[in-house]
This record gives C-alpha cells, structure tokens and sequence, in this order.
C-alpha cells in the first residue's frame, strides 16, 4: 500500500472497523433490550439520530481524517491510519476477549491490544487483508437495515396502525381506573389479623371496605414490561419474541379495544401500549426534552459491553432502572412526568394522572402505572423525602441485583422500614386519587381495579426478584381489589388470578366481546374452574396449595408490628423497649476510644419540619472497636428513637444505619447522639460515643491577606492549607443540585497513598458539612496502584436552603491522616 492516493473502498476501510467498533455493539444491544427505547419515549427523531450518527456521521468522520492526512509524508498517512486501525481494532476484540479470555482487566485488555496490533501491519503489508475489509463495506449499511426493518426498534419509526380492533358498542357507561404500582407485595398491607391495616394505611383499607379483594392473586412476570404486556393484552407474552411494550407490537390491547369510545387518561411509565391518537396529549417538539439523557445512557451501555469487568464497575450501575444511568439531570428539577420516564418525578406522575380525570365524561379509561413503592426509598409516609443520596439506587443491605440481599438481618429490617414508609407514601397518593374520583362524582359508578406488576423479598442472603423455593410468595403474590360500580361493601374471594384476568374482567363488566384469544379469564365468571396452579411467566407454577397465606407476614408483625401510625415507627432494632425512653432514665459513661463518622449529621442542625425534606435515614460507621458487632442507640433531643446493631457494609467494619421516626422531627434544630449498649440487661449501661464531626464540624476557616489559608480546630491546632503540587491528592468530579439538595462528589487522598481524614465544605468561613471519604473508587486505586486507594471517594448532601451566599465562594478541603489539608478544585458551580 505504497500509493499516497487511496482508492474509495480503501476510504471505507475504516468506516468499516468504526461499524464493527461501535455501531454494531450498539445496534445489537438496543435489538435486544428494545424496553430502553420505550422508556427515554425514544421516537423517530431519537432513533434516526442515532443511527445518522453511527452509521452516516461516524463513517464520514473517519474519511475525512484520512483524506487531512492525505497531503502529509508517507509515515504520518501511515502512522494515523495505523493508530486508528488499532484503536477500532481493540475496540471491536474487547467484548469477545471479554466472553473468552480467562483472568482479570489486564489479561483482557492485553488479549485485546495485542490481537489490535497485528491488524495494522497485515492490512498494510498483506492485501488479502484489504480485500476482506473490501467485502465487508456492505455491512457499514447492512447494520443500520437490519436494526430498522428487523428489530423492534424500527417498529418504532413507524405510525400506529389504522385499523385496530376495537370493541362493540358500550351500552353502559362504565368509568373505568386501572392502577399498577410496581415491586409491591400484599404483605406489606396487612396487619395481625390478616387484613388491611387501616391505621398504617387508612386509603389502601377504605379501598379494600369497597372491593373485592384477591388475596391470591399473582403476578404475571417478575419483569415490568412483560408483566403490563399480560396486564393490558390479557395474554401471556412470548419470552422468545423479539417485540417491545408498544401498540405497533402489541396493537391488541385495553386501549386499542375501548380507545374508539372512551376518553383516555393513561400514564405509563415503562412502556407504551396507549397509542397516541388515542391517548390525550399535547403537540410537542420533535426534539424530544431528555436527548441528551438518551444518548448519555446509550454510550453507558455501549461503555458496559466493552469494559473489562474491574473497569465496568466503576460505570454507572444499569441495575433497577432503564433511564439516568449517569445521573446527567444535575439541575434539572422533573415537574413535568413526560419529561421522564424513569425514576424521577413519580410523585410528580401520579399526581399529574389524578389531575388528567375529569367527570364530565362518563366513558373514561384511567391508566396509570407508575413505579412506587419500587426502589430507590426515599419517601417518608407523609411525602417527605429523606434520602438523596445518588451513589446506587438500592437500599443498604445490597449492593447489586445480581449480589442479593446480605446476611445481615439488621440492615434488611431497616430496608423493609424504608419499603414500608413508601408503601405509606403511596397510600397518601391512592387518597388523593380517591379524593378526587368522589369530587368528580364518579366513584361509585367507576370500575376500579388495583394491582402490582410483581412483588419483592426481603430475605437475607437471597435476591430481591429472583424466584427461590423460599421467596415466591413475597415476589409472586401482589394486591388485587377490585371495586365494581356501586359496590360499597367488602368481598373476600379466594380465587387463584393472575393480571392475564384483568382484561378479561374488564370485558366481562362492561359486557362486551374482545375480538381477540386472551390466556385469562375474567375473575367473576362463574362457568370459569378455578385454576390449581398458575403460570408466573415461565418464572415459576405454584400451586394453589403453595400459594395459600403470607409466610413472611410473621416476620413484618416480629419486628414491625401492626396498627401503628407509619409516622410513629421508626427502626427499633434488638432492643425494641428501649425505644421511646429518655436518656435522663439511664446511667450514660463516655467513650475515651470510640468515635462514629457520619456524613449527614450537619443535616440536623437545619430541619424544617414543613418542609419536603427531613434527615429521617441516619447513618454513620464507628470507628476505634475491635469487636465483631456493636449494639447501638440513637438519640434525638435526648429520646431514644431508634437501635442498631453495626455491619461490616462497603469499607465500614462498623457501619450502622437506622430510619427515625417522622414524628420525631417538630423543632428547626435536633441533636442526634449515638451509645455504645454495653449491658444488654434490665439496667442498661450507655456510653456515648463522641462524633468526629464535633472535631472536624467545628473548623473555623481563617483567610488574612498575603499568608495561607488555615484550617483552625476547636482544640487550636492550625492546619494549613498546602497549595503545593503534591501535597495531596483530590477532586472535585460533581456539583450540582437534585431538586432542593445540593450535591458533592469526588475523592481525595493524601501522599502516603491513604484516603484524606476527612472532607470539609465551607462557605464564607463558615463550614456547611464534613465528611470520611469511604465510597470505592476503583479507578483511583488503579490509577496510584494501591488498594489503599481504594475507598476514597465521598459524597457530601448539604439542604440548599442552609446555603446563604454565592455558590461560587464554595471551598472544599481535604484533610489528609497526616494533618496536611489540600482545597479541592470545583467544577463549574450550579447557578
């Protein structure tokens, strides 16, 4: 390949590796999970760009850089195309290399490398090789074609189709609200008697007074869009289809059927069943809001299936959620639920649905499926949100999907805590939808139907969603009531459903034919058997038998109790008696050794009782025991509110966590202490331990013209700030604000490879919050070659609110083991 001038296929020799590289991973990976293009709302602009830009944009950028370096000397043409035939080389042996090569990042990485550079000089040296790459420039167009006509993705370029099945004329005039709330088990619901605990949730109880409730019903799937596939198709979907959860897949659906007479207020939150000129909504751009989300999430995707596993995870984790993989919406505050599909702004969802009925009109459909009580928790029973944190969307307890829930018990109870507080939370929701039925005049006449796409376990050392032969009933058996127009009474019916009878149930109410063959039938149609088992998706096939009861209702009852305001229950842990008693009633020591780190105790220094935001979720780690485990109480204002016991958690030995009681929070100002339980009898013994916040949370900043920065301790040591290169390792990576918490995130580390002491944020001298670094950071400990890197990282919440001044002023100090402090650059700051 001596000639300066190329030939155009030898042009497209690169283009030709750029598809192999990128578009083609790409392209297969949304093939096969088409469930991300249904949940960023993906239409025809965001799938024609992406495929512009890897197949059209990607391909003419690589020609160009050829034909720049076309007038240069031989060697740099040659170097360049060189360096860029072994990059899209590496590129495209990384996920095989991965699949096969056996060992660590390093073995994969090199296997990849060195299979990467012996492509260049044989394509130079051997023209056998450019001939091959000749054959393949088809595929460069090959690979767009076949995602757009042979995938669900192209399926949604296309418009609804016209002529849908519909239903025979409707002689009543039914309304009709379907609610499917995700990850919800029955249990949750119930209290000592085996019904709706009407104290804990007095709208799921006021519901159920009117319904008939299933007490066996299950969930079609364990996976969301499958399971609201068999929801509103009435048909266990296919696992071995390739098709998304869309009318142009699925056009035979509840709102196909009744679109062409009913007026439709649907919300979906995964999918997208309610074709658009059959759902209400108003003329927007096309260019969708959340783009960059969209293309943000993809390169996160395609990020996974090329990294080595030690690289990939220190990515974003895809676990529990399609959208907001890397978090980008820093300063955006979701109000608007269209502009998200994900995670943020389900309150928001729901409440705009429950504005979208109107009962002017008699014929209505009402569909929503949002995803609460689903994790992350985060919502208080009385709407307040508590926890902010955005390192991992899951609870303490477990750490990934894959890994399953820990064996610490303690840690498990608190999340059930948490699970349960959202529960409340969307009771308050389903009180404000109820509300509004009645003010409307609709509720008695409406068909109402509740229900759960699928459950979740909380058992130690299980997974949350996995079927076990000990957890099924926990995932399989969800709520179903079902309010019938004019029912004002409570019905028990022991029949064993599914959501596959929902439709069928639907049709059998309004008295009216599906022109379609449905798996289910409909839930009071006495000619119908009663099944013995029930088939969850190919997950599983109880029995009657088996299904019968709630077998963890005992547990919840153990360590949680019945009929007890949600606002009241806080985590009792082992020693539950103790909650509720001042501290005036025992002998309290002090601690001389022990200390506990905590990143959000300055949050207590500033609460607003009325406010959406309240320091519920305490956590912290102690730090100065060698025992194996510590029995702990938590005091605010000097009232017990909550027990622990500490868990080896991330980096912590020590580390505990507890959810205080709501009702506990009535002044602007709490003191939280935290005690040592060192005589578990009847005459408790209590030893405080002291907060390192009270040394580090006390930094006085001291600034005087032409001498540095000092850190000023309460106990007068001065600890310079050392501006020097080297004098400490840190940054700042993010910062920014989620609605009405201001986030910081980064790492730091001092110069004998150790992570800083502690993390200080301040803002015109005064210091805002401190923190330990303890979060894993892989790259950081790959990049210095030390583990001891490794839990350096740290993220610090600060309520905006207590943020009085120019954000810009913002410091942040990392203050290293060995007394050196280092101010850590920002990014750009948010306005």
């Amino acid at each position: 390949m001596s000639s300066s001038k190329k030939t155009p296929s030898e042009l497209l020799h690169l283009p030709v590796l750029g598809a192999f590289a990128v578009a083609q991973p790409i392209y297969d990976l949304l093939a096969r999970n088409p469930e991300f293009l249904v949940a960023h709302g993906a239409g025809p602009f965001l799938i024609g760009s992406l495929v512009l830009f890897l197949s059209l944009g990607l391909p003419i950028f690589l020609v160009l850089i050829d034909l720049a370096v076309s007038s240069c000397a031989e060697v740099v043409r040659r170097g360049v195309h060189a360096s860029l035939m072994t990059l899209l080389a590496s590129l495209t042996l990384l996920p095989p290399a991965k699949d096969f090569v056996p060992g660590g990042d390093a073995a994969i990485l090199t296997a990849a490398l060195f299979g990467a550079l012996l492509v260049a000089p044989m394509y130079l040296a051997w023209r056998p090789v450019r001939t091959f790459l000749t054959l393949l420039i088809p595929s460069i167009l090959v690979f767009p074609l076949w995602f757009l006509t042979l995938t669900p993705a192209g399926r949604l370029l296309l418009p609804d189709s016209a002529g849908l099945p519909s239903a025979s004329k409707i002689s009543s005039p039914i309304p009709i609200v379907l609610i499917v709330l995700d990850e919800f088990g029955t249990t949750a619901l119930l209290d000592e008697l085996g019904r709706v605990d009407s104290v804990r949730f007095p709208n799921f109880a006021t519901l159920a007074a009117h319904s008939v409730w299933f007490p066996n019903a299950v969930a079609p799937h364990i996976y969301t869009p499958p399971a609201l596939t068999a929801i509103l198709t009435g048909r266990q979907p296919d696992p071995d289809a390739a098709l998304s959860p869309t009318s142009r897949d699925y056009p035979k659906n509840l709102f196909t059927l009744l679109g062409s007479q009913y007026s439709v207020n649907a919300s979906e939150a995964q999918t997208a069943f309610c074709p658009e000129r059959v759902c209400r909504s108003e003329p927007g751009s096309i260019f969708p809001r959340n783009s960059n989300i969209f293309f943000a999430d993809v390169s996160i995707l395609y990020l996974h299936r090329i990294a080595p596993p030690g690289m990939a995870r220190r990515l974003p984790t895809l676990d529990g959620r399609w959208t907001d993989f890397g978090q980008v919406h820093w300063e955006r505050q979701v109000k608007d639920p269209s502009s998200s599909s994900g995670l943020q702004g389900r309150t928001e969802q729901f409440e705009s649905f429950i504005s979208g009925i109107n009962g002017d009109e008699a014929l209505q459909l009402n569909f929503l499926h949002v995803l609460l009580p689903h994790i992350p928790y985060q919502y208080l029973a009385s709407g307040q949100l508590y926890n902010r944190s955005i390192n991992h969307i899951f609870p303490e307890g477990i750490s990934a999907e894959a890994s399953g829930w820990t064996n610490n018990e303690g840690l498990i109870q608190v999340a059930y805590l948490q699970y349960l507080q959202q529960v409340g939370h969307v009771d308050r929701l389903l009180g404000k939808l109820l509300a509004k039925l009645a003010e409307e005049g609709v509720y008695d006449d409406s068909l109402i139907i509740l229900t759960a796409d699928h459950g979740v376990a909380f058992r130690y050392g299980e997974p949350r969603r996995k079927i076990t032969s000990t957890n099924y009933h926990d995932v399989l058996k969800v709520p179903m009531f079902l309010k019938l127009p004019g029912q004002r009474h409570a019905e028990v019916n022991e029949r064993l459903v599914s959501g596959i009878d929902i439709l069928p149930t639907i049709s059998h109410v309004l008295d009216i034919n599906v022109p379609w063959t449905m798996d289910g039938h409909s839930m009071f149609l006495e000619t119908a058997s009663f099944r013995d088992s029930i088939d969850a998706g190919g997950f599983a096939t109880p029995t009657y038998a088996e299904l019968q009861g709630f077998p963890g209702l005992d547990w919840q009852l153990l360590h949680f109790g019945s009929r007890t305001p949600l606002r009241d229950l806080g985590s009792r842990g082992p020693f539950p008696g103790l909650v509720g008693r001042e501290l005036s009633e025992f002998t309290v020591a002090r601690s001389g050794e022990l200390r506990f780190n905590s990143d959000v105790i300055h949050h207590f220094a500033h609460v607003d009782p009325g406010e959406g935001f309240l320091p519920a979720l305490f956590r912290g780690d102690v730090v100065g025991s060698d025992s194996s485990s510590l029995l702990l109480a938590i005091s605010l204002n000097g009232s017990i509110q909550a027990t622990a016991s500490t868990a080896r958690w991330m980096n912590m030995d020590h580390y505990f966590v507890a959810l205080l009681p709501s009702s506990s929070f009535e002044t602007d100002r709490h003191h939280v202490e935290v005690f040592l339980i060192e005589q578990p009898r009847e005459d408790f013994l209590l030893t405080q331990i002291r907060s390192t916040y009270e040394e580090f949370g006390g930094y006085v900043i001291r600034r005087e013209a032409g001498r540095p920065t000092v850190l000023l301790r309460p106990d007068g040591l001065q600890i310079p700030v050392d501006s020097r290169p080297g004098a400490a390792h840190g940054n700042v990576e993010h910062f920014g604000r989620i609605e009405d918490m201001t986030f910081i995130q980064g790492w730091a580390g001092d110069t004998t490879h150790r992570p800083a002491r502690t993390v200080v944020v301040e803002l015109d001298g005064r210091v805002l919050a401190e923190t330990r670094p303890s979060l894993a950071r892989r790259d950081v400990a790959d990049h210095f070659r030390r583990e001891s890197m490794l839990y350096s990282g740290f993220e610090i919440s600060i309520p905006t609110r207590i943020i009085t001044g120019d954000l810009s002023d913002l410091k942040v100090f990392a203050v290293s083991q060995d007394g050196q402090a280092l101010e850590l650059r920002l990014p750009e700051a948010v306005p």
